[in-house]
C-alpha cells in the first residue's frame, strides 16, 4: 500500500506522502479485525479528522491552540460517529502543521493527498483479508455445529456491541471463538476428575476378522448396537457397522451373498481411538462437532479395553449437571 501511495506521490508533485498513512497501514496489516482498522474507521476517522482540523486551523488563523484543539475535536468526532482510528490524531496534527507552514493551501489539496492512499489501503485490505472457512458439518447441512448452537452467534455479539459505547478490540467472530474456548475450558475444569475409564462400556461384544459377516449382522441386530470392534489377540484392528456391509450391495452382490464373506472384507481399518485416562471433556468435540458416534478405548499397548458412545457421554454430563457439588 505504501509503495503504491509513494509512487502516486512521486508521479504527482502536488500529492505528498502523508506519514499517517503508514500508521494506518500498520494497524490494518497487524489487526485487520480490530474495530480500529475496519473500513469505516479508516476512511471516516481520517476524513473527519482532516475536515475538523481544517476548519479549526482556518478559524484560529495559526494560533498555537489549533494543534491541541484539532486533536481533541478529532477524537470527539470519531467517537461520535463510531469511527475511532488512532492515526486520525496524526491526521489532525498534519493538517494544522501543513497549513501553518504553507505545505497545504486548500481543502481539495489535503483530500487529494489523503484519499488515494486510503482507498488503496482499503482495497488491499479487502483483497488480503479472507474470512476463515467455518468447519464443515459432518452431515453436509447448513446447521451450525452442535457445540455452536447454544452459544451466542457472531450476529449476537455484533448487536450487543452496537448497544454499548465501549470499543472492544476484537471482531464478533473472535469473541464468538473466545466464548466457545472459555466454555470448553470451564467444562474441563468441572470434569477434570472424570475419565473415559469411568464412563466406558467394558463388557464388549467383539468380532474376529475371520468371522462371517452373517455373524456380525446377527450380533449387531441382537445387541441393538450400530458398530462392533474387530479384535485380534485382544488388539483393535478395525470396526464394522451394518452400513459397511449394506453399501457393498449392487447388481451382482446381494445381501445374502455378502453375508457369506468374512468381516475383514468390510471392516474399517482406520479407527480413531483414545486412552482410558483421558478427561471426558476432551471427547465432547469428537462426539458432537465431528459426528463420531462410537469411540474405542485402547490402552498403551493397543489392547481394546472399552467403548464410549454418544449415549455414555450424555449420561455422564447429565449426572454431572445434576450433582449438587458440581454447581
Amino acid at each position: 500500500m505504501i509503495t503504491l501511495t509513494a509512487w502516486i506521490a512521486a508521479s504527482f508533485p502536488g500529492n505528498p506522502l502523508l506519514p499517517s498513512l503508514g500508521a494506518s497501514a500498520v494497524l490494518v496489516a497487524a489487526l485487520p479485525d480490530s474495530p480500529l482498522a475496519r473500513p469505516w474507521a479508516v476512511l471516516g476517522g481520517s476524513l473527519l479528522s482532516l475536515l475538523v482540523s481544517y476548519l479549526l486551523v482556518r478559524l484560529l488563523a495559526g494560533h498555537w491552540l489549533a494543534a491541541p484543539l484539532a486533536v481533541m475535536a478529532s477524537l470527539a468526532v470519531m467517537l461520535l460517529f463510531r469511527c475511532l482510528h488512532p492515526p486520525g490524531g496524526a491526521v489532525a496534527l498534519l493538517t494544522v502543521l501543513g497549513i501553518s507552514h504553507g505545505n497545504f493551501h486548500s481543502l481539495p489539496q489535503l483530500l487529494w493527498a489523503m484519499l488515494p492512499g486510503l482507498l488503496i489501503l482499503l482495497i488491499i485490505r479487502q483483497l488480503w483479508r479472507r474470512q476463515p472457512a467455518a468447519p464443515p458439518s459432518p452431515h453436509a447441512t447448513q446447521d451450525p455445529l452442535p457445540s455452536q448452537r447454544s452459544s451466542p452467534s457472531a450476529e449476537d455479539w455484533r448487536q450487543t456491541l452496537r448497544r454499548h459505547a465501549t470499543i472492544v478490540d476484537a471482531s464478533p467472530d473472535q469473541l464468538q471463538q473466545l466464548y466457545r474456548e472459555l466454555g470448553q475450558h470451564l467444562l474441563q475444569q468441572r470434569t477434570q476428575a472424570l475419565r473415559l475409564a469411568d464412563i466406558m462400556s467394558r463388557n464388549l461384544v467383539t468380532l474376529a476378522p475371520s468371522d462371517l459377516a452373517e455373524t456380525a449382522w446377527r450380533l449387531l441386530r441382537s445387541h441393538k448396537v450400530k458398530l462392533l470392534p474387530v479384535v485380534q489377540d485382544e488388539r483393535l484392528i478395525g470396526v464394522l457397522s451394518m452400513v459397511d456391509i449394506l453399501k457393498r450391495i449392487d447388481a451382482t452382490h446381494s445381501l445374502e451373498r455378502l453375508l457369506q464373506q468374512s468381516v475383514s472384507t468390510f471392516m474399517q481399518t482406520e479407527v480413531r481411538t483414545q486412552p482410558p485416562e483421558l478427561a471426558v471433556a476432551s471427547i465432547v468435540p469428537l462426539l458432537s462437532d465431528e459426528g463420531m458416534h462410537h469411540l474405542p478405548i485402547v490402552d498403551h499397548s493397543g489392547r481394546l479395553v472399552g467403548m464410549v458412545t454418544q449415549s455414555d457421554l450424555i449420561a455422564a454430563l447429565s449426572q454431572l449437571v445434576q450433582t449438587p457439588s458440581s454447581q
